[in-house]
């Protein structure tokens, strides 16, 4: 709608008239503006579950496609605006608690949508570390799982640094051993036992969040134990090095002797017995469980020549070593 105006000129004044002339140009003022959801409940902390958005009409009651809107709180300290720049989608962000409107606007000529935020305050978490106990063999492995759980309804979600986003949160999310001397943990929860014994492994949420608008700052931590019980893996399998070896006579060799478990961890080997089979071309000397090793000791009388074949036995565990001498 435009105004037209003329004068009327006489001799002692001037007389002036505007009157109503339709524009073409001119825009549809008339939008309204109908926020989805009209209310938003979240906590401090969280960004709500369900992205902003709004229904906008003309003067016609006729729905507008392919708007742009926009989102001002009336105090950002209690709740600002997020945007989600993969999704292109905005979400509510609880700072602190009270209650808030959000504005919604279509360009500058719409009447505004109003959304109401209650911000309520920040749910207390636990940490449930799973599984609670666990009994491993030395050498073996399970993974631990750690879940932040909260009062029923609530949804404890981690933010993601970002930019364009003056909220920070520094948050640490640990599993880690107590005893690391009986077992390990590495950075994905996963559990290696290394010496029988009880270990503890504890999960520990660390939260500390601060905002760019106001000082206060609100730290959190709580954790959850685990007791993993270790018992030392069985011998599976018994070597002797060499496995073969010639001596001259009046000599000796030290055999050394190892034991893995099943998993291919190093275990400790039953106090091994030895036998020759030829003691004339060569005895079994000193066997020291704490150096792992076997003396085997050659014929002592010179030009003493022969094979002796040394059974050795750990627990259920045989092997044998061919010995000459030469």
């Amino acid at each position: 709608m435009r105004l037209k105006c003329f004068l009327l000129a006489g001799s002692v004044l001037l007389a002036g008239a505007c009157y109503k002339t339709e524009d073409p140009a001119a825009p549809i003022v008339s939008f309204s503006v109908t926020p989805v959801p009209a209310t938003v409940d979240v906590r401090v902390d969280s960004l709500a579950p369900t992205p902003l958005s709004a229904v906008v009409k003309d003067k016609n009651g006729t729905v507008v496609s392919g708007i742009v809107l926009g989102f001002v709180p009336d105090d950002a300290t209690i709740a600002s605006v997020f945007w989600n720049h993969d999704t292109d989608e905005y979400f509510v962000l609880g700072r602190q608690a009270g209650t808030t409107r959000i504005r919604v606007t279509y360009g500058a000529t719409s009447t505004p949508g109003y959304i109401t935020v209650t911000v309520r305050p920040r749910p207390v978490v636990t940490v449930d570390l799973l599984p609670a106990t666990a009994s491993l063999v030395t050498g073996g492995a399970q993974q631990f799982t750690a879940t932040l759980l909260a009062a029923p309804g609530d949804t404890v979600k981690t933010l993601r640094q970002d930019t364009l986003f003056v909220f920070r949160r520094t948050a640490t999310f640990s599993i880690a051993s107590a005893d690391a001397s009986r077992a390990t943990v590495n950075t994905t929860g996963r559990v290696t036992a290394v010496a029988p014994g009880t270990a503890r492994v504890i999960a520990t949420y660390k939260n500390t969040t601060k905002a760019a608008t106001f000082t206060n700052a609100d730290t959190v931590t709580v954790a959850d134990t685990s007791v993993v019980t270790i018992t030392q893996a069985p011998a599976a399998t018994f070597t002797v090095t060499p496995a073969s070896a010639t001596l001259a006579p009046k000599g000796s060799i030290a055999l050394r002797y190892s034991c893995r478990a099943a998993n291919g961890s190093t275990t400790p080997c039953a106090t091994p017995t030895a036998v020759s089979s030829n003691t004339t071309v060569a005895s079994v000397g000193l066997i020291d469980p704490v150096a792992q090793t076997i003396t085997i000791n050659a014929s002592q009388t010179a030009g003493t020549s022969g094979d002796a074949t040394i059974t050795i036995t750990s627990g259920t565990l045989v092997t044998t070593v061919l010995i000459a001498v030469r």
